[in-house]
């Protein structure tokens, strides 16, 4: 069998983040929900597979977390409220692999 697939999750809104820990746990992957510094040092030390990270996140710049991921080569996927904001335009410019809206239809 072969290694699990290790997602961190930066994601503040409990409803969200219990919907998404809910679907990746069902699928096999192991979650890691880490806030603030906690999660840079996950994305600089620890093996990661992918990086989820609400561009709302707080107590680091939600951007500087993306891009730390990217230069690791750790796809990202960026969680907005829309797809006009400004931060979401500068995810994808910093490398983020996809952007998610909030609510998250985890059926498609």
């Amino acid at each position: 069998m072969g290694e699990q697939v290790r997602i961190l999750l930066a994601e503040p809104s409990l409803k969200y983040r219990e919907q998404l820990v809910s679907t990746f746990t069902n699928e096999g992957f192991t979650v890691l929900c880490l806030e603030g510094a906690a999660a840079l040092q996950a994305v600089e030390r620890d093996p990661l597979d992918l990086a989820v990270i609400n561009l709302r996140f707080a107590g680091i710049d939600p951007l500087d977390l993306i891009q730390r991921a990217v230069q690791r080569n750790i796809p990202c996927l960026a969680v907005a409220a829309s797809f006009e904001g400004h931060e979401a335009m500068r995810a994808c410019r910093l490398g983020a692999d996809s952007i998610w809206v909030h609510p998250i239809d985890m059926d498609r």
